[in-house]
């Protein structure tokens, strides 16, 4: 008799447990394997009884002729699974069970002795019944586990205003996984945003330091400078992301980017925006000709401007940078204008939001300008865009682990002045506080609200 599929495997996998009763002598195995795995039913965890309805579904497939009919079935089972196995998502489980069973019928066999694949036919019909049937009687015993009888439930029913409390309880815990959660992924996008800076950009920090900590032993306002290969051109970032400020029909009145800074109170601005260059073609220009060779002057190669902008590329601003066009991200940090006159209301304001640098005089103020290739440009915009306060992370990174002599003077009171780093908890505090105005290159010109991003 010709061996079923699977059969000679039996005494090599003796000591696991076969869904599979092909011939009689199987299905001894199989109803031992099905007592052992019942009796072990309330053990069984959720993700055990999933298991077993795919590895079972699987197996009965070896054995069906016709796909077409139990195939719609089994997407039905694993939507089912999909709900979470529950007592009700059983029962619908077992019901479609029962559906998958009775597209099972015997073929008929025409000769008396039938053919070897007559008979083989036969018994995959019969192996795949056995394995749904075995599958049906897990799948009611776990059911008759997580559904307990009605005097069971009743014992065990809460009064109502228990119920409403624990209902309470369960939404505020709910909601305070949920900040957590979102502290959580903040936190995680933040420290990505300063990874992206740190191993990809070329980075320049203007701002006003003390000369025991500078790199350049130097005192004042400084420009400090990480990978930049030259610092021509690059504190034009803070010009050109202030002017976008002003509308073209502002423009044309004469009005200020500081005027429209005061007037919305704009302390921090963050501009993305490419790094472009004019497009410069080679002319040749004849030399002299001379007379019989006296005067002759060689053609020389000179640059001229064809009138176009091209990009910057990445490797052009920044050692060891990537051949993509540059993208300058800059975050400048504004000294609010505020009216100084007698009031006291007006001098506590000014105290409030002004920033001092070490010497104690107000008007501190910090510009880090970012050079990126594409790529990472768009990851870290994509960050922003979720969370605008990432980028004094990546400040706070910056500062401390590649442009200070002395790290742990980052949030040191220096002098009679504040702390170098900007004094972000105070001014968030304050009345319209808590927000970073962000900006795009393809946007108009002009000052708009929706720019505003809370922190």
């Amino acid at each position: 008799m010709q061996e079923f599929p699977g059969q000679g495997q039996q005494n090599q996998k003796a000591n696991q447990p076969r869904f599979i009763a092909g011939s009689e002598s199987h299905q001894v195995y199989h109803a031992d394997a099905y007592h052992k795995l019942i009796d072990n039913a309330e053990k069984l965890q959720p993700n055990d009884v999933i298991t077993m309805v795919d590895q079972s579904l699987a197996e009965a497939a070896k054995y069906m002729i016709d796909m077409s009919k139990p195939h719609f079935l089994r997407r039905a089972v694993s939507y089912e699974l999909q709900r979470g196995l529950t007592a009700d998502s059983l029962g619908q489980i077992s019901e479609l069970l029962n559906k998958i069973a009775s597209t099972f019928v015997d073929p008929p066999i025409f000769n008396k002795d039938p053919l070897p694949e007559e008979l083989e036919y036969k018994n995959n019909y019969q192996r795949a019944l056995k394995q749904i049937r075995y599958l049906q009687r897990v799948v009611d015993k776990k059911r008759e586990i997580l559904a307990p009888t009605a005097n069971q439930q009743a014992e065990v029913q809460p009064s109502e205003h228990f119920k409403a409390r624990m209902d309470k309880f369960n939404q505020k815990q709910e909601e305070k996984n949920a900040r957590a959660e979102n502290s959580d992924e903040k936190e995680r996008l933040r420290e990505r945003a300063a990874e992206i800076v740190l191993q990809d950009g070329g980075v320049i920090v203007h701002t006003s330091l003390p000369k025991d900590l500078s790199p350049k032993s130097n005192a004042g306002f400084q420009n400090l400078n990480l990978r930049v290969n030259t610092e021509s051109q690059m504190l034009y970032g803070m010009s050109t992301a202030l002017q976008q400020l002003i509308s073209n029909s502002e423009a044309r009145y004469g009005r200020r980017p500081n005027e429209v800074v005061a007037e919305k109170g704009i302390r921090e601005i963050i501009d993305f925006r490419y790094i472009y260059q004019p497009e410069m073609q080679s002319i040749t220009i004849p030399g002299n000709k001379g007379i019989l060779g006296i005067g002759k002057t060689p053609d020389r190669v000179e640059q001229k401007p064809t009138g176009r902008q091209i990009p910057v590329y990445h490797n052009q601003k920044v050692m060891d940078g990537k051949n993509e066009p540059a993208v300058k991200v800059t975050y400048a940090i504004l000294q609010e204008q505020l009216p100084r006159d007698n009031s006291p209301e007006s001098l506590q304001a000014y105290q409030q939001s002004t920033w001092r640098d070490y010497s104690g005089r107000g008007g501190q103020m910090l510009n880090m300008e970012v050079i990126l290739p594409e790529s990472a440009a768009r990851e870290l915009e994509q960050i922003i865009d979720k969370d605008p306060a990432a980028i004094r992370k990546v400040l706070d990174k910056v500062m401390t682990e590649r442009m200070l002599r002395d790290p742990s003077e980052w949030r040191k009171q220096q002098g009679s002045g504040d702390t170098l780093r900007p004094p972000y908890e105070r001014w968030d505090n304050l009345p319209d506080g808590g927000k970073i105005y962000v900006q795009k290159e393809n946007q108009e010109q002009g000052f708009h609200q929706e720019n505003f991003k809370h922190v």
